[in-house]
């Protein structure tokens, strides 16, 4: 049994009147979690990992093991219309004996108050030094409006149906929430997140586009920056990293761990963050640390480990953890990524018939997806390394198992690609003009500067960003759209006068060329 100050609050009970009113009950625990996990010196356990054990009917004894804590906090919240009653009790599992017990009583608009008066008393139960939790309001995106506040748990609640409906039901919450206070920074990063896992079918419930779903994506995460809070930090950090930016995700996600230390997720995104950023054993290191807040393995994190030990050249490790991942699972992601990895690292061990074998599956699962078949440009586009021996490593294992450089169909006749020295050299530092050709046909014009940094014009759309290149491709990053890589050819048909000497092959566009000096 753990001897250093460690606790999990396990869900409370709701024993109000009303089923609804469990938002209240699960959010008060939530909330204690994070509050607790800021005190110098607490241990605590993810809520995700606490959450497990409602009405498990285990002693408490066990379920302290399973956690790898000492101390549990037990209880419940009961509202009859404006009146909250919070019972609250502290168990060390060492001894099974109760240490604090006590109830808090008050009206809902004292929310906050009953709060930190539970923090406050389990704090000195446990003779620790207490940071005051609502202290923390400006930095750490919450509210002081019980209004607020109630509508964010009731959309947290709706979230967690993990159904359409639910997406609609916590949209409209969430814009209550910030109808009240503009400044409620967790609300609007839990709106933009709301929009980011937006597949099709949340998003014709929600009746928009896919350009709508990004306007409110990135709208209401420049809301959130203003009061930034852990998940504000979560989400900009997967953007960056998909913008070839992993060094600002690291930053990004450390101040996460500042504010909310018991966050599993903030963890996880650490790992991979490191990992592209070529700091695999950094990245495993952070795997360990969302385990401990929340134990158990999951097919992401077997896919994390597998990524960080094919990082380090550890190709029989990264095998072993990338074949517990379940290719039947409903997840795309985890099997999209996993099956990238495991089939590149079959073939470096030279274990070729397995490899064909875990293609034939990464060819199914883009079925799926609608991707197209497996080609070298996937890859590049998912995989955003920030170290080109990184990407190498990758790309040289899927070429070997026999993956396909480009889309099929797609590469033209009459040309003649080009290798990296040539593109960088052809490229970086000049201006480029010509048209895209496909899928649509508007003119294209790129001033690339001697950094690679760039300002790109398709039709009327005028975009900055950066580009490098990568092995023999050139590569590009804009904000709010993926990364993405693509082949660069001499056009051996050349029409006289027309600016197309060269061709740019990219998954789903081709650009015809000529360089201006």
């Amino acid at each position: 049994m753990p001897t250093s100050l460690s606790i999990a609050v396990l869900p409370f009970a709701n024993l109000s009147e009303a089923e609804e009113q469990a938002y209240l009950a699960n959010g008060f625990a939530d909330d204690l979690t994070t509050e607790l996990a800021r005190v110098p010196g607490l241990f605590v356990v993810s809520r995700n990992a606490a959450r497990a054990y409602r009405n498990s009917g285990l002693p408490p004894a066990k379920i302290a093991k399973e956690l790898g804590v000492r101390y549990l906090l037990e209880g419940s919240v009961r509202r009859l219309g404006d009146e909250v009653r919070i019972n609250a009790h502290l168990v060390d599992a060492s001894t099974v004996g109760q240490i604090w017990a006590e109830r808090f009583e008050g009206p809902f608009s004292d929310v906050f108050k009953l709060q930190d008066q539970v923090t406050g008393q389990i704090v000195a139960a446990l003779q620790l030094k207490l940071v005051p939790g609502k202290a923390n309001l400006a930095v750490s995106g919450d509210t002081n409006d019980p209004e607020a506040y109630q509508a964010f748990r009731r959309a947290i609640e709706a979230r967690r149906t993990d159904t359409p409906s639910g997406t609609v039901d916590a949209s409209r919450y969430l814009r209550q929430a910030l109808a009240l206070d503009a400044d409620f920074g967790a609300a609007a990063a839990e709106l933009a997140w709301l929009h980011w896992d937006a597949d099709d079918a949340r998003r014709q419930a929600l009746g928009l586009g896919w350009t709508e779903i990004d306007d409110e994506l990135y709208g209401n995460l420049a809301i959130a920056a203003g009061n930034p809070s852990p998940g504000y930090y979560q989400l900009i950090s997967e953007l960056l990293v998909r913008e070839h930016r992993s060094d600002e995700a690291v930053a990004a996600l450390q101040k996460a761990i500042a504010l909310d230390p018991s966050d599993s997720w903030t963890y996880e995104g650490l790992s991979q963050a490191l990992i592209f950023n070529g700091r695999p054993a950094e990245g495993r290191t952070f795997l360990e640390a969302a385990l401990r807040v929340d134990p158990g393995w999951t097919e992401w994190r077997h896919y994390q480990a597998g990524l960080a030990a094919f990082g380090q050249g550890r190709y029989e490790e990264a095998v072993a953890q990338l074949e517990q991942v379940d290719v039947r699972s409903p997840n795309p992601w985890t099997k999209f990524y996993g099956l990238h990895v495991l089939v590149a690292a079959l073939a470096h061990l030279d274990r070729l018939p397995e490899a064909a074998s875990a293609l034939e599956q990464l060819r199914s699962v883009l079925s799926e997806r609608q991707e197209g078949q497996p080609n070298l440009l996937i890859a590049q586009q998912f995989f955003v390394y920030k170290r080109q021996e990184d990407i190498v490593r990758l790309l040289d294992g899927l070429r070997k198992a026999g993956v396909s450089e480009l889309p099929a169909g797609m590469e033209p006749e009459s040309a003649e690609r080009m290798n990296g020295v040539d593109i960088g050299n052809l490229m970086i530092g000049h201006g480029l003009t010509g048209r895209q050709v496909l899928p649509d046909v508007l003119a294209y014009h790129s001033v690339i500067a001697a950094d690679g940094s760039v300002t790109r014009t398709v039709g009327e759309e005028v975009v900055t960003g950066r580009m490098w290149v990568q092995g023999d491709s050139l590569c590009s990053a804009y904000p709010r759209k993926l990364t993405g890589c693509g082949a660069v050819f001499r056009n051996l048909s050349v029409t006289p006068g027309a600016p197309n000497e060269y061709i740019l092959l990219s998954r789903f566009k081709r650009y015809e060329f000529s360089v201006t000096k």
